[in-house]
């Protein structure tokens, strides 16, 4: 999917449950916040300014792309605008049970 942010924005905290998150920079710049699964209990139902202490912080500009480990939670922050691409892909081992979180 592609998504076109103007002016500040706050993306909330989104785990990552496919094989592949892949997010890619068309224009513009964001900040992501990348949190290792292990810190799952620490940033669960906390204000975004609290959590940021157990990200993986990264600045994507124009061109950058970056691919997100299975199961890890990002946040991210635009403050000027930004066109970005966001692609899931699943293998077998959790398309079906995608698939099944979906439908029921």
């Amino acid at each position: 999917s592609i998504t076109i942010i103007s002016g500040k924005h706050n993306i909330p905290l989104k785990k990552c449950i496919h094989n592949y998150n892949i997010i890619g920079i068309l224009d513009g710049s964001i900040t992501v916040y990348l949190f290792n699964p292990k810190h799952k209990m620490e940033i669960i139902n906390k204000e975004n300014n609290q959590i940021k202490k157990w990200a993986h912080k990264k600045i994507l500009k124009k061109g950058n792309v970056l691919f997100i480990p299975p199961y890890w939670s990002i946040l991210q922050e635009v403050d000027n605008s930004v066109i970005q691409y966001h692609m899931d892909i699943d293998t077998y081992s959790t398309f079906i049970p995608n698939y099944l979180k979906k439908i029921y």
